[in-house]
């Protein structure tokens, strides 16, 4: 049984109240329908279910990965080759279904390297195409040569903005008569990490890359940058936590703590927090 199967067999629910990521995304992930989801939000949640059940999920971070290039691909389906603008031998160059391929996998390198910028996603760089994928991705494409006169590359610096419409579109080249097709811009989640008090609320608030630490005491709601990583403790646990669309409710009279990192805010322990504080309680 690999590891999605072993989720698959544990089920959404169980999911969700152990990792406190909604259900309703559980639900999307374990269906493979990650339409709703950006890059930084679906990772995140994988690498929540890759510590929480000691599974890998490289695997599904590859499909999404590969899904997302294939799309793109669909999106630039008409190229544009002016004279000079590559000087390619005839005999090695391949036709549409060579560069089809090779965008995918530029794509999916590029992608890979969006995450670098925390930990958890830093794993998600290390995953590799193997070799099965790439098999499967030339079955896919046939890959037969053609003349360099019929081939058509797409050009970047032709593409404008259409304000009216919110979507990228190209313009005529004026020493070409061909028209680049629309590329619609994929929707971002955008990134929000907002706190709720339930009455005067003590709550320690720390830095999770610098360890920089400060103290607030209010009943007022507060916001702190969702582009961090951070780690909380409160004085009693009457507060909501919100993070990109989801909020978590919480009333209990005990401590709380929370990691917020890669767009995704959960609730952890003492010893996950004391491990990622440098071994302190506060």
């Amino acid at each position: 049984m690999d590891s999605f199967e072993k989720l698959q067999e544990i089920g959404s629910k169980k999911i969700a109240s152990v990792t406190h990521v909604p259900v309703h995304f559980v639900e999307k992930i374990l269906l493979k329908d990650f339409s709703q989801f950006s890059q930084v939000q679906l990772f995140g949640f994988l690498s929540i279910f890759e510590r929480e059940f000691k599974v890998d999920m490289s695997a599904v971070k590859q499909e999404f990965l590969f899904d997302k290039a294939q799309k793109e691909i669909k999106e630039h389906e008409s190229f544009d080759l002016t004279e000079g603008a590559l000087k390619l031998n005839k005999k090695a160059l391949y036709g549409g279904s060579a560069s089809t391929l090779l965008v995918i996998l530029l794509i999916i390198f590029f992608s890979l390297g969006e995450d670098k910028s925390s930990a958890e996603a830093e794993e998600a760089t290390k995953v590799e195409i193997n070799n099965s994928a790439i098999e499967k991705a030339k079955q896919n494409l046939k890959m037969e040569p053609t003349d360099i006169n019929d081939v058509e590359m797409p050009m970047a610096e032709n593409e404008v903005e259409s304000a009216e419409h919110g979507q990228d579109k190209t313009v005529q080249k004026s020493t070409q008569d061909k028209t680049v097709s629309t590329k619609v811009q994929e929707p971002m989640m955008p990134l929000h990490f907002r706190v709720v008090p339930h009455g005067k609320l003590w709550i320690g608030i720390i830095n999770a890359e610098t360890y920089r630490r400060k103290v607030k005491t209010t009943a007022e709601p507060f916001e702190l940058d969702p582009k961090k990583e951070w780690l909380l403790v409160t004085g009693y646990g009457y507060v909501d936590i919100e993070s990109g669309d989801t909020v978590q409710k919480f009333k209990e009279e005990t401590k709380l703590y929370f990691l917020y990192e890669n767009g995704v805010a959960q609730r952890i322990d003492k010893t996950e927090f004391k491990a990622r504080n440098r071994n302190k309680s506060w």
